[in-house]
């Protein structure tokens, strides 16, 4: 239940996923490696720390923390296709123009470039486009599980409307 799919096998040059690809994560206890396509949304965390560290200051008001801080379940993204296990997704993340491979980040600071893949957007997922002007309207769409328990097909385009943390505010227009 962990892959979607139109994403096989896993990338063979990296751990990170593609829009046609699994990515991987080598757990510790257990020992295993972990395949996927779709990430969990990290303000949904309960902890503020992580192997990484802890959480940035500057970013602990937006943690979900607990089930009735979700203030609009039917808006706010629990799972989606992504290219990695977890993403903090943040307002001003701007979208990457490869939308074949998205965007990593790093510990807390991986944002929506991690969800923002064309997997689903019409054509072969192997076929997303790898150079987009983020200026204009981002074309293709991921698939979003909400905490309603609803999964939509959503547009690359919208991904800035959901709630994905406790002090989202859709921008308008979004970050290019």
């Amino acid at each position: 239940m962990r892959k979607c799919p139109a994403a096989k096998d896993p990338n063979p040059a990296s751990f990170l996923g593609t829009a046609d690809k699994t990515w991987y994560y080598d757990s510790r206890e257990p020992a295993m490696r972990w395949y996927g396509s779709y990430l969990l949304n990290g303000w949904l965390y309960s902890s503020l720390t992580n192997q990484f560290g802890a959480m940035p200051p500057a970013d602990r008001d937006k943690v979900f923390q607990k089930e009735s801080n979700i203030l609009s379940p039917s808006n706010t993204p629990v799972f989606s296709d992504g290219i990695y296990v977890d993403s903090w997704p943040r307002t001003n993340d701007e979208p990457p123009n490869n939308l074949y491979l998205g965007e990593e980040g790093a510990h807390f600071g991986a944002g929506l470039g991690r969800v923002l893949i064309d997997r689903h957007g019409g054509i072969p997922a192997a076929k997303a486009p790898t150079h987009v002007d983020t200026t204009q309207k981002l074309p293709g769409a991921v698939n979003v599980a909400c905490d309603d328990g609803h999964v939509e097909l959503a547009k690359l385009e919208n991904l800035w409307n959901f709630y994905w943390n406790q002090t989202w505010t859709p921008p308008n227009p979004r970050p290019q």
